[in-house]
């Protein structure tokens, strides 16, 4: 059996509440209805895995990845016997350009990442979410920089690395001693982790 070897792109933006996806809904096989990031299959023109990403989204967004104003974070590997993937973690800000929609999806659209997980998803999906909330829990200075996040946007980072470094559930008092910030706005914060399920 020949393996696959492709690559993908997770783009996102903070909206000001919190982060969203570029998704599209698949319109053909496989997975068709579900919602995946712009990628696909390596073909013998690409360099690399990074270069299959950017054509890729390319292809399906009509967007230049490498035109628009964006931030390379990290990425990931999905490595099995006969399947080999790469997702890259990219934000970006500001205007973002006119999308041309391919034939591959019905349509792209931006989701927030709290609503992905109620969505129809692709297999790798919710790993690829579940891997960037990761991802920004311990770069967060470097993400609030880039984005300049509002205090509060800061704060909600600041709570979800805390809450993946305590056992047991974040309480508000716990929140307000950490971060030395009022208890209401600490209750605002845990309802935002709890909506946003970080």
């Amino acid at each position: 059996m020949k393996k696959y070897k492709g690559a993908g792109i997770l783009l996102l933006r903070h909206n000001g509440t919190g982060f969203e996806a570029l998704l599209g809904r698949r319109a053909i096989k496989p997975e068709i209805g579900k919602w995946s990031i712009p990628g696909g299959r390596m073909e013998s023109k690409d360099i690399s895995f990074r270069s299959c990403a950017e054509r890729e989204f390319l292809e399906e967004t009509g967007i230049n990845i490498n035109a628009i104003e964006h931030k390379n974070c990290s990425f990931m590997r999905i490595y099995l016997p006969y399947f080999r993937w790469q997702t890259y973690f990219v934000l970006t800000k500001g205007e973002f350009p006119k999308m041309r929609i391919c034939h591959e999806f019905s349509e792209v659209r931006w989701i927030p990442l709290e609503e992905v997980s109620k969505q129809l998803c692709s297999f790798a999906l919710e790993l690829e979410i579940n891997k960037f909330k990761k991802y920004i829990s311990s770069h967060e200075l470097a993400v609030v920089d880039y984005l300049n996040l509002t205090f509060e946007d800061q704060n909600l980072l600041k709570a979800y690395k805390l809450k993946r470094q305590i056992k047991g559930d974040l309480t508000p008092a716990r929140l307000q001693r950490e971060l030395n910030i009022g208890f209401k706005e600490a209750e605002r914060i845990i309802r935002r982790l709890e909506d946003e399920q970080m």
